[in-house]
């Protein structure tokens, strides 16, 4: 509930996460998951982790409200690594599980290509249900390489 100011909605809000990864350090991002980023092509998607290892099974599910939007190619440039490590920077509660990757998928609505944080849970009902609690478009299934819809808009 709201107060008078219109503070409490979200106990969680954008300030709040900056203030609790204030000291936190991020895994910087490895040559081999640099390669496989920048070998992501446009219009497609992939998840790995900072220390570049790619999921082979499960479900990939983003966290909720981490979206960066970035113009397609610009992972494949000179400022790639930067980018990146900063973004694990800004997000590095999330990254601090080591089993958290950068998920990259190209948004058909946008024209973009988003970066979010991005976990592989192993149970299609547990993803799909995570996916629908964190309003996800979809889930990636792995193994299949296909999407599965979960009927949230993204945001």
């Amino acid at each position: 509930m709201k107060d008078a100011k219109g503070h409490g909605s979200n106990p969680r809000g954008t300030h709040a996460e900056g203030v609790d990864n204030v000291g936190r350090p991020a895994p910087k991002i490895s040559d081999a998951a640099l390669d496989v980023i920048r070998k992501t092509p446009p219009g497609g998607g992939g998840s790995v982790t900072p220390g570049g290892q790619q999921p082979t099974a499960g479900y990939m599910v983003s966290l909720p409200s981490r979206t960066k939007s970035l113009d397609v190619g610009e992972l494949q440039g000179p400022n790639a690594r930067s980018i990146l490590n900063s973004y694990a920077q800004t997000h590095s509660d999330a990254f601090s599980n080591p089993a958290m990757h950068f998920g990259l998928w190209h948004d058909p609505d946008t024209k973009k290509m988003s970066l979010d944080p991005s976990e592989n849970i192993m149970g299609r009902r547990a993803a799909i249900a995570a996916g629908r609690e964190r309003n996800q478009k979809e889930i990636w299934d792995v193994k299949n390489k296909v999407g599965i819809k979960t009927g949230g808009s993204g945001t």
